[in-house]
């Protein structure tokens, strides 16, 4: 059973491994496939935590008159 774009958790864990010892693109394909989705949505939610302090923090950095709060 080898369904491209479907990787099972029992054989991905394996795949983990075995790209410890030897790196195989098949495994980090899989790996990136699975886990891709989830590490997207956890950054977006880090960024808009985020947010009210790199708004400011870029804002003077750029020395935009219209968003810098530490003047």
């Amino acid at each position: 059973m080898d369904a491209h774009g479907q990787a099972p958790t029992e054989h991905l864990k394996g795949c983990v491994v075995r790209m410890c010892r030897k790196i195989t693109y098949r495994c980090v394909d899989q790996f990136i496939q699975q886990y891709l989705p989830l590490l997207c949505c956890f950054m977006n939610r880090l960024i808009d935590k985020a947010q009210p302090f790199i708004t400011p923090l870029f804002a003077s950095y750029f020395d935009d008159p219209g968003q810098n709060y530490y003047r």
